[in-house]
C-alpha cells in the first residue's frame, strides 16, 4: 500500500472533475480517464484515511454506473480534504516544535532524560576560542 498523500488526492480529484466535465461537453472517451484519477485519489488516501478513499470510491462507482447523468461531488470532497490537510499540517507544526524543544531541552515540566545539573565535565566546550573585548580568549577563560 503506497503511503498516504492529501496533496496527490486534491491533484487527482481536480484533475477527475475536468475530465468528468470534459465527457459531458462531448469527449465521452474523458469518463474512463476521470474513473482513473478518482480510482487514484482514493488509492492515495487509502494507507491513513481509509474512510475518505471509502468515500471516493462509492461515488466514482455511482459516476461509472451513470456516467451522464451522475453529479459527482468534487467539492463536497476537496472540502473534506482541505480540513485534512490543515489538521495534518497543524500536527507537523506541533511535532516539530515538540521535537526543537526536546533538542535544545526546553518544556514545560521536568525533563525526563534530565540527571542533574552541567558540570564542567559535561558543559559543551566551543571547539575554537571565543573573541571577547577583541582579546582571543579559551574555553577555560584563559588567554593565548
Amino acid at each position: 500500500m503506497r503511503p498516504t498523500c492529501l496533496l496527490c488526492v486534491r491533484k487527482h480529484l481536480g484533475k477527475a472533475e475536468a475530465l468528468m466535465n470534459e465527457a459531458r461537453m462531448g469527449y465521452p472517451h474523458h469518463a474512463g480517464l476521470a474513473i482513473g484519477n478518482l480510482s487514484e485519489a482514493a488509492d492515495e488516501a487509502m494507507a491513513d484515511f481509509p474512510e475518505l478513499a471509502e468515500e471516493i470510491r462509492k461515488h466514482w462507482k455511482r459516476y461509472e454506473m451513470d456516467e451522464d447523468r451522475y453529479q459527482f461531488p468534487t467539492t463536497e470532497i476537496l472540502k473534506k480534504v482541505e480540513e485534512l490537510l490543515q489538521e495534518v499540517r497543524l500536527q507537523q507544526k506541533e511535532d516539530e516544535k515538540a521535537r526543537l524543544e526536546r533538542l535544545v531541552g526546553r518544556r514545560d515540566g521536568p525533563r525526563d532524560d534530565y540527571d542533574g545539573p552541567e558540570t564542567s565535565e559535561t558543559a559543551f566546550v566551543p571547539p575554537e576560542a571565543v573573541v571577547r573585548s577583541g582579546a582571543a580568549v579559551g574555553a577555560d577563560g584563559s588567554k593565548p
